[in-house]
């Protein structure tokens, strides 16, 4: 993951951060870390050290297409998709989650490397695959390649919402 370009746009732009896929946690720590003013993560399974209790984030157990209703009440926010990779998957998220984005603000897709984007081409279609539907049929978010590093594992994945 980009941790210093999607921190850079945290820092640049603070908003909340809905992240799909906790992990172990320590991404919704750096996020928090990074000055967005509250994480809320989702994961089908709790991430290991426990968020619970930690200031700022809230962790929700739970499937990410099942939760996403969850937030249209919590304003202003950027999305992170790093949950299930596969491109079936990815494209239900950019949809649940693409009407909770800012004006402004960014729904960042993780890991468009997999499939030959450069790495893994045995991976099958995924995350850029997913960007490349979205994005033919909505005109409301663009690719910005200004904010994306040099070295990145989510080439042509920050979606910037335009209107």
């Amino acid at each position: 993951m980009d941790l210093m370009a999607i921190a850079g746009i945290i820092q640049g732009n603070p908003l909340g951060v809905v992240e799909i896929g906790t992990g172990s946690g320590g991404s919704a720590l750096f996020w928090r870390d990074a000055g967005a003013p509250i994480v809320w993560t989702i994961d089908v399974q709790p991430p290991i050290p426990s968020l619970i209790g930690e200031q700022g984030i809230e962790f929700i157990q739970g499937d990410s297409l099942f939760e996403a209703e969850a937030f249209r009440y919590a304003a202003h926010r950027h999305v992170i998709l790093d949950g299930d990779h596969r491109k079936k998957s990815v494209l239900a998220e950019l949809y649940a989650y693409a009407h909770l984005v800012d004006i402004g603000a960014y729904l960042i897709v993780c890991d468009t490397h997999f499939n030959g984007h450069p790495i893994a081409p045995e991976f099958g279609q995924g995350p850029w695959e997913a960007v490349e539907a979205f994005l033919a049929e909505r005109d409301d978010f663009v690719q910005d390649r200004e904010v994306e590093p040099l070295f990145t594992f989510n080439p042509g994945g920050y979606l910037r919402r335009v209107k």
